[in-house]
């Protein structure tokens, strides 16, 4: 089975790392979701997620494009919020898009996530 091409929006997962030097420290890691995420972008975010983490700064997910999301890039966002969260730092969720958190919701992820709280709020 040949995998499909993947469009530039299927990869594009941007990360700002920027520092706010006039406080001294770091400020948090935003993370733009693409609209599709897929198995086959799995690696690639994971390496984009683990680069965030390292940082030891909380994190904020802009997931307002996300239109498409399968249960491993899921399970993937679980383990990296999971790893935030046990470093004593936050993940807030940016305008998480109704795809991402009804997906979310039907396996039971939602609340573990803290996307319940962020589409409140939205």
């Amino acid at each position: 089975m040949m995998a499909k091409p993947l469009d530039k929006e299927t990869l594009d997962c941007s990360v700002d790392e920027n520092a706010d030097s006039s406080a001294g420290k770091m400020r948090p890691s935003k993370i733009t979701l693409p609209s599709t995420m897929e198995i086959d972008e799995a690696t690639k975010l994971h390496k984009k997620l683990q680069k965030s983490a390292a940082r030891g700064v909380d994190i904020n997910l802009d997931a307002e494009k996300v239109e498409t999301i399968d249960t491993a890039i899921l399970q993937l966002l679980l383990s990296f919020v999971r790893e935030v969260r046990g470093n004593g730092n936050s993940v807030n969720w940016q305008s998480p898009s109704e795809p991402l958190f009804k997906t979310a919701e039907m396996i039971g992820l939602g609340a573990e996530l803290g996307l319940e709280e962020s589409h409140a709020t939205s």
